[in-house]
């Protein structure tokens, strides 16, 4: 079963930096990973880091959702690049 999964991540280098998009999240809804681009995913995490809202618990859940998308990509320094490269 790891090695099913492992065929369904996708993996490409950035520069020195190899990425492998959905490592390390453990069990996630089938799907995300699998229809959104590394770059979908960095642009949405962007686009959603400075929401807020009137209700504290929603900004919570936003900041804690894309602290996920961030961890998917396989954390800061890649989801960095990946916005240098999107002009983000």
């Amino acid at each position: 079963m790891r090695s099913e999964a492992k065929n369904r991540l996708e993996s490409r280098m950035l520069g020195n930096l190899h990425v492998r998009f959905g490592v390390g999240v453990g069990k996630q809804p089938p799907g995300l990973h699998h229809n959104l681009s590394p770059e979908a995913v960095t642009s949405v995490a962007a686009h959603i880091q400075g929401a807020s809202t009137n209700d504290p618990m929603v900004d919570q859940q936003v900041r804690w959702f894309s602290e996920q998308l961030v961890k998917l990509l396989g954390g800061n320094t890649a989801y960095a690049q990946l916005m240098n490269e999107l002009g983000l």
